[in-house]
This record gives C-alpha cells, structure tokens and sequence, in this order.
C-alpha cells in the first residue's frame, strides 16, 4: 500500500483532511493536531480501539521525518510505532502516556521531543542516547522527580521544565554549552556556574514561594534577552544586574522587591518591563529614560501618588491588573 492510500484511509478514520507533506511519493510530514482548535486534537474523542487503528496506520509512513500527535489522549502508542526511526520531530504532549515511550529508543535521529503533560514518573536511562535532540519539553509532568538519564544529552539548545519538581538544578546541564532556552519551575537550589552557559538567551524560574533571590552567575548571562523570575519570593536583584546588556524583556511580578539597581539604568535595549505585583512604593526616575520601553506594568504596587513615571508615545503602561478576568478573556502581552 502506497502512502498517498494510506492517507486517505487515515482521513477517513480521522473523520477529515488533516495535515501533510508528501516527497516524492512519500509522506514526510503529518499532523493530527487541530489548528482551528489548539487545546484537542483531531483524535481525541475517538475510541481507544480507533485510535490504536488509526497510530498503527501511521506507523506505516516509515518515512515520516515531522509527527504532530498532540492533545489526543492516547493513553499507549502500538508496538509498531518503533518503525517510525526518521522522524526528526515528535509532538506527544498531553497524550497521558504514563511513561517515556519505549517504541522510541530507535529514533536517533531525533532532534525536537515533546513529551509534556504526560504523567511521567521517570526518564528511562536510554533517553540519553537521543544524541542528536536539540529541543526537549518535559513541563507538567508533576511527578518527575529526576532529569539524570538525559545527561549525555549535549546538543540541547532547549529543555523546558516548567511544572517539573526536581528542586535543585543538576549540575550536568551546565555541560549543554549550546543551550539557549532553560526554562523551570520552583528550583530552590542552583549550584555554581550558572553563567557557563554562555549562549543561553531566555531564562525562567518562576512559581518558588522560598526563592528569595536569582542565582549565583546570572548576571554573567550577557546573551540573556528575556528572563521570567515571576510568582517567587525576590526581595532584591543583584547590584551588577545592568551586565545584562542585552535584555529585552523581564517578568518580576509577584515577588517582594522594593527597590531596583541603579545599574539597570544602562539597559538599553530593554523593551518590556513587569514589576507588577511587589512593594514598590517608589519608582526610579531613570525608568524615563529607557526609551525602547514599550511596555511597563506597576499595578498592585504601594506606590506614592504620583508614581514619577511620565507618558509618551509608544509607551503602554498597565497601572491597574491588566490579565484575564471572568468578564475580559483578553490576555496580557507579557507575564
């Protein structure tokens, strides 16, 4: 069977078109995600007993280099997913898999992994022979408790941990020299060398009520762009945070600072600033003077009247909560 008549068995079962690239008579590309609505999948109400028709279909496209099986509740993948060994992108989020997919271990060529919100109790230790993975997304999968076996993991430039709770950060993820993205959750405990990461450009360690302050290094990240350190317990920024040079972006809502550095005056290239949420009652007047400001929020402050901070062109300031409500689902740009 050809895959172009495997595909049009498959949209019949899915229950329509759904979408592919084909090469050469091959297909190399397919997805089951749903673009008109992102949070399901194209398969998600199906039964068990159709979905496992449906996956061992796919499994059939053994040239298949890009799979999007996002948000479908599949629960288990068949055996014969295993032939699947060129694929180069896999999306299994929210699939409530229950464990690290055995039918994988083949796939070297893998380079992007997603397998957030999957109920993941542990990383098999043959996750760390996935040499080639550049891209690794592991956030909501609570009970995870370690990240060890994904040391020999070297060529990372992303892994997401966000809602993962490990707590302290391994020291071998310094050893990911190319990483570029980190992103965590509630980690208490950094050890030294933060700042080895030399091309890491976005940072997040959000949701720690006990993180009363950033790590030691951080100020030695200078391609950092974006840093999101919301939802902790920062009472004060490093004094040198103006080393930061090339920030563009940073969250610190929801924390108890009181004051910032007089060195972040020198961030020139900062554009969107969130100090919602603190114990500022005093702003500093060189905030004005930070002109590729776009966006500033300073709501739930106890801020003196007037706050100092002057209006202009091109400068949208959120004084007052700004995020979704019950009666306005708009969202806020940044958080």
């Amino acid at each position: 069977m050809s895959d172009l008549e495997i595909i049009q068995i498959l949209e019949q079962k899915v229950g329509r078109p759904f979408g592919h690239t084909m090469q050469d008579d091959r297909c190399v590309e397919l997805s089951l995600g749903d673009d008109d609505e992102p949070y399901y999948g194209l398969i998600r109400h199906h039964t068990p007993a159709a979905k496992r028709e449906i996956l061992t279909l796919v499994s059939r496209l053994t040239d298949l280099r890009k799979l999007n099986l996002r948000r479908n509740l599949l629960r288990e993948l068949p055996r014969d997913f295993d032939r699947l060994v060129k694929l180069e992108d896999l999306s299994l989020g929210s699939n409530y898999l229950g464990a690290f997919p055995d039918q994988i271990r083949g796939c070297k060529e893998l380079k992007r992994l997603a397998l957030s919100n999957n109920d993941l109790v542990e990383l098999p230790a043959w996750s760390g022979e996935l040499y080639n993975l550049e891209y690794l997304a592991l956030h909501k999968n609570l009970k995870l408790r370690s990240i060890a076996p994904i040391q020999g993991l070297k060529r990372l430039r992303s892994i997401n941990l966000y809602f993962v709770n490990i707590l302290t950060l391994p020291k071998f993820v310094y050893e990911f020299r190319d990483l570029e993205n980190l992103t965590l959750w509630n980690i208490k405990n950094f050890p030294d060398g933060l700042e080895t990461l030399e091309n890491l450009e976005y940072f997040t360690n959000c949701g720690g009520p006990s993180v009363r302050s950033l790590p030691q290094g951080f100020t030695g990240l200078r391609k950092l762009r974006m840093a999101r350190v919301y939802q902790n317990a920062l009472e004060e920024l490093p004094e040198d945070m103006g080393n930061l040079g090339n920030l563009e972006q940073i969250s610190l809502y929801q924390n108890r600072l009181s004051r910032l550095p007089e060195s972040m005056a020198g961030l020139k290239h900062l554009t969107k600033l969130n100090l919602g949420w603190n114990q500022f009652k005093n702003l500093p007047n060189w905030i004005n003077d930070l002109e590729e400001l776009r966006w500033l929020a300073i709501f739930e402050n106890p801020l003196k009247q007037p706050d100092g901070i002057r209006a202009r062109l091109g400068l949208k300031i959120d004084r007052e909560w700004p995020f979704t409500t019950l009666l306005n689902l708009g969202e806020s740009s940044y958080t």
